[in-house]
């Protein structure tokens, strides 16, 4: 499943403790995560340089994620509308994303999910 505001610019809003740079999740690693539009825009890159941005948003049963754990979903930007196919390592290091943020849910409460990103005006306009 595909989040589709890969042009959304991160808030000023610092990286989250729980995604410092440099922590790995699936052979990429973090390179900026901010919150963004209601969601925590992550930005991951590996050592031979394939890079990805990943979405998380809270839990939305009406649109299925790449990753799901507990009250969070994560998403990999590809410009699609969710029918475009995710890269298979992004997709993996969504789902080790998602594992390495379970523990940690609590202090990404807030979040929006998907589909209020996508239907609230304010949620739709960069920040």
């Amino acid at each position: 499943m595909v989040a589709t505001d890969a042009l959304a610019a991160p808030t000023s809003e610092a990286t989250p403790s729980v995604l410092p740079v440099g922590l790995t999740a699936g052979g990429f690693a973090v390179v900026h995560a901010a919150r963004s539009r209601g969601a925590l825009r992550v930005s991951m890159s590996a050592p031979d340089g394939d890079s990805y941005v990943a979405i998380v948003c809270a839990h939305d049963g009406a649109r299925p994620a790449v990753a799901t754990s507990g009250s969070l979903d994560v998403f990999v930007e590809n410009q699609g509308q969710g029918d475009t196919p995710t890269n298979e390592r992004h997709g993996l290091s969504a789902m080790a994303l998602v594992t390495v943020l379970g523990p940690s849910e609590a202090e990404l409460a807030g979040l929006s999910t998907l589909t209020e990103r996508h239907a609230s005006p304010e949620l739709t306009q960069a920040q």
